[in-house]
C-alpha cells in the first residue's frame, strides 16, 4: 500500500466538529479504488478553511493507522 495517494472530487459534505470530509471522488489508480463517495478523516481542522460543499478539490491521501486520512486539500480555482 502506498504511503500517500493523490485524488480529485467534489466536496459532499463537511463534518468539521469531526474534523471529517465527505468526497465524491474519480478513480484513484494507486490504491486500485474506483470512483466513489467516502467520508475521510482530515489530518486537521485547518484543511476545511474555505473549502465548501460543492467544491472541486484535489486532495492527497495518507496511511493513519490503517486507515486513509485526508493529509492536504485544496479547492480548484
Amino acid at each position: 500500500v502506498p504511503q500517500s495517494a493523490e485524488g480529485v472530487g467534489v466536496v459532499r459534505a463537511i463534518d468539521a466538529r469531526n474534523n471529517r470530509i465527505t468526497i465524491a471522488h474519480e478513480p484513484i489508480p494507486a490504491l486500485g479504488w474506483p470512483s466513489m463517495v467516502m467520508a475521510f478523516q482530515v489530518h486537521s481542522a485547518d484543511l476545511l478553511t474555505g473549502i465548501a460543499v460543492g467544491n472541486r478539490v484535489n486532495f492527497t491521501l495518507v496511511n493513519h493507522n490503517g486507515q486513509p486520512m485526508v493529509s492536504a486539500l485544496q479547492a480548484q480555482r
